[in-house]
């Protein structure tokens, strides 16, 4: 409405001149505490720092669309004592070099709060080098370590029953080049950056040989991971619930793409670009767990299951 009168797709590309516009402010309120949606309502969130609208089914930023969902059927399902997915695939893998900026991500969805190990990598058979998403009791954790300096984060939240998606990016200040550099580390839950690592001095390496497990941490004796630490060298820490839709990318997503792949909680088709997601062509493997441990994506390598099954 302008000047009394009311705008109408018949006004569509008229010119407003010395037109005053009624300045409305929004309350800032916290993403906990969105008002009850009505389509079509407004509201500025505080947290995400974003002008928010009901579209009749959930809040979104205005001009954020919610993409199409990738057909889903099953999850692995893993029982905290023994079940994991080994993507080590006889080491012949290579998700991404400990040197370069990289992506990690799953789906998951608890049964119990405790440590465990949701998904795990490293560029060295051991724990000089390695990547891991993982839960304590009170929130989540993404750990990236690089000659046994580590750029830790966490997030303090209830997160046993219900799905939740969980993403770590890494970026180097020497992307490409193995040398002593700066790190960060960054964990986004939910689409949202909830913790960041700052930055850290760090020394990389370059391995064309890659391991790792999903729902158990794969490597024995790590000092380096607070509460994380092997008995005997045997290793464990073991997640009990479900786990699906594991990826990883040789580039760090951007906040943007981060939120896309999300996707208000509907996991989306990765090796295709959309929306705010453009990083399909550095997706290195992607693990849907489809009633199997195969990876969707365009380098097939395919995990291999101990003791998973697949609701």
């Amino acid at each position: 409405q302008v000047g009394g009168n009311i705008l109408t797709s018949a006004d569509s590309g008229a010119t407003i001149e010395n037109a005053t516009f009624p300045t409305v402010k929004l309350t800032p309120t916290a993403t906990a505490s969105a008002p009850t949606g009505v389509e079509g309502a407004l509201y500025y969130d505080s947290d995400k720092k974003s002008v928010m609208y009901y579209d009749g089914t959930a809040w979104l930023r205005v001009s954020q669309t919610k993409l199409p969902g990738i057909s889903k059927s099953y999850s692995g399902s893993f029982d905290g004592t023994d079940d994991y997915i080994d993507v080590s695939n006889n080491a012949v893998v290579d998700y991404f070099q400990a040197h370069t900026n990289h992506t990690m991500s799953a789906w998951f969805k608890a049964d119990t709060a405790e440590t465990a190990c949701i998904f795990s990598l490293d560029d060295d058979t051991g724990w000089h080098h390695n990547n891991l998403i993982y839960t304590k009791s009170g929130g989540v954790h993404g750990s990236y370590v690089a000659s046994g300096d580590i750029c830790s984060t966490s997030y303090p939240m209830t997160y046993v029953g219900a799905w939740h998606h969980a993403v770590m990016t890494v970026t180097h200040s020497n992307s490409g080049t193995p040398t002593s550099g700066t790190s960060i580390a960054k964990l986004y839950i939910d689409g949202e950056e909830r913790s960041s690592s700052g930055t850290v001095s760090t020394t990389t390496i370059t391995n064309a040989t890659d391991y790792g497990t999903i729902g158990k941490y794969h490597i024995g004796g790590d000092s380096h991971i607070s509460g994380m630490t092997q008995t005997g060298g045997s290793p464990g820490y073991h997640f009990d619930g479900l786990i699906t839709e594991v990826s990883t990318w040789n580039t760090a997503l951007s906040s943007s793409e981060v939120e896309a792949i999300y996707n208000l909680g509907t996991p989306i088709d990765l090796s295709q670009n959309n929306g705010g997601y453009g990083a399909s062509s550095s997706l290195t493997a992607w693990w849907r767990t489809e009633n199997n441990a195969n990876d969707s994506g365009s380098n097939g390598w395919n995990g291999s299951a101990s003791g998973v099954g697949y609701p």
